[in-house]
């Protein structure tokens, strides 16, 4: 490789292409979780705008059972940013944040540049859903090495 970060082609023989791509989920996944541990982080725990503060505004803008959504979206933004960081049930997490984002930018923000947050962490929340997490993921790691180890043991099998 001549010093460039990615092939000239866009695709190699040798897997440099790939690995650009896993580290460039695991960024996205990095910067999207932060976000969204603060976010759910404020509405939780946080005394700006605490839970009192969200429901109150949920209540505002007309969406239905406000305190049970409030508790919601602070759960999924807080829980749902450690998962994506890990690597952990991306497919699952990601369409649910991608819902919150909607919602907040239909709801709330409405016009760009308000919302331009709103529609990055989208589509970012998008991208994962439909690549999953990449390599670099505890999911991953995990069902490599699960893997590997049933690869081991059949191997040592058929050599008995």
């Amino acid at each position: 490789m001549s010093g460039t970060l990615l092939c000239a082609s866009g695709t190699c023989d040798h897997g440099c292409c790939k690995k650009h791509y896993d580290w460039g989920l695991l960024v996205l996944r990095i910067g999207m979780g932060i976000i969204f541990i603060f976010m759910g982080y404020g509405k939780l725990f946080g005394d700006a705008p605490g839970i009192e503060g969200f429901t109150g505004m949920l209540t505002n803008i007309g969406i239905p059972a406000p305190v049970f959504s409030a508790y919601l979206v602070g759960i999924i933004e807080f829980f749902g940013g450690i998962a994506i960081i890990l690597g952990l049930f991306t497919r699952v997490v990601a369409p649910l944040l991608a819902i919150i984002m909607v919602v907040a930018f239909v709801t709330v923000k409405k016009t760009l540049p308000g919302g331009n947050i709103d529609l990055a962490l989208f589509a970012i929340s998008v991208a994962l859903t439909l690549t999953g997490p990449g390599a670099y993921s505890l999911l991953r790691k995990n069902s490599n090495d699960n893997a590997s180890a049933n690869a081991q043991s059949d191997s040592s099998e058929s050599v008995q």
